[in-house]
């Protein structure tokens, strides 16, 4: 299956801001969802996998906007998980949204 976030090319723009320059610059960096590959396995959900309340902290964490979710060292302070639970969450979010059913969700 090819690797939505890299498109299959296995590399990404990573945004690197000069302070110098005042405006954006771009990195190519190796994609952490396909680890270069270009492409990714379907998830499979096994006894290691993320409980619906680990899930729905992530997801509290993100819709507060207090940080950059690609900053895992400050959403796993903030929501509670270790990082390797952090990136499965990231890299299988549409699984994880589909299995606790919260696609859609907008939490008034």
């Amino acid at each position: 299956m090819i690797c939505e976030n890299c498109e299959g090319s296995g590399e990404v723009q990573e945004h690197n801001f000069d302070k110098e320059l005042d405006s954006p610059a771009f990195n190519i960096v190796i994609c952490c969802f396909c680890n270069g590959t270009g492409e990714v396995q379907e998830h499979n959900f096994d006894k290691e996998a993320v409980s619906e309340s680990e899930f729905k902290r992530f997801v509290a964490v993100q819709k507060s906007g207090v940080t950059n979710m690609f900053d895992v060292n400050r959403v796993s302070s903030l929501c509670g998980l270790p990082k390797d639970k952090i990136f499965d969450i990231m890299k299988n979010y549409g699984d994880y949204a589909k299995k606790f059913n919260t696609e859609g969700d907008d939490e008034k």
